[in-house]
């Protein structure tokens, strides 16, 4: 039980600092995985950016723990 609010606590760190401002998350399409998924594809631009970073930055906190 510690160590899920010791991870809460790194995860919420994180989205304060990186997520200062909203996001405006552009898309460009509608693709598929074999006909069986569907996606949208989103735009490149700082929104994408930022949440790859976050998205990095929560893959670094789940190897540590």
């Amino acid at each position: 039980m510690y160590r899920a609010k010791r991870v809460l606590e790194e995860i919420m760190e994180i989205v304060k600092e990186t997520l200062v401002t909203s996001l405006k998350l552009e898309f460009s399409g509608i693709d598929t995985f074999r006909n069986d998924v569907v996606f949208v594809k989103m735009k490149d631009g700082p929104a994408k950016d930022k949440l790859c970073e976050i998205a990095g930055k929560l893959c670094k906190i789940k190897m540590t723990t």
